[in-house]
């Protein structure tokens, strides 16, 4: 069972994860948050991380892709962990917010 862990901010390249979307390409780069719509709205949202090209790239961003390309993405129904409580995962779609974790 995969553990995923909630975003600290914009610049976090240690808690991301990859999403298969149903797409051609598998696993669109992520992030965990929770309070999308509204600041307590009680939501986990799987939210993907707009993709960003540079002339060049930092160490840290480098291990970021080699990580991601080694895991599996997670899928549509997976199941995964959360502060030591399951989840399913149920994707939306190629949006902003691409999936909701649902308590089970």
């Amino acid at each position: 069972m995969r553990t995923l862990t909630f975003s600290t901010g914009s610049f976090d390249r240690d808690n991301t994860f990859r999403v298969n979307l149903g797409r051609r390409y598998s696993g669109f780069r992520c992030k965990l948050f929770s309070g999308y719509q509204t600041e307590n709205d009680n939501v986990l949202w799987i939210m993907q991380c707009a993709a960003v090209l540079s002339d060049s790239y930092s160490a840290v961003e480098e291990a970021e892709r080699t990580r991601l390309h080694a895991e599996t993405p997670v899928e549509n129904g997976d199941i995964v962990l959360v502060d030591n409580a399951q989840y399913r995962v149920r994707v939306n779609g190629d949006f902003s917010d691409c999936a909701i974790l649902e308590a089970i």
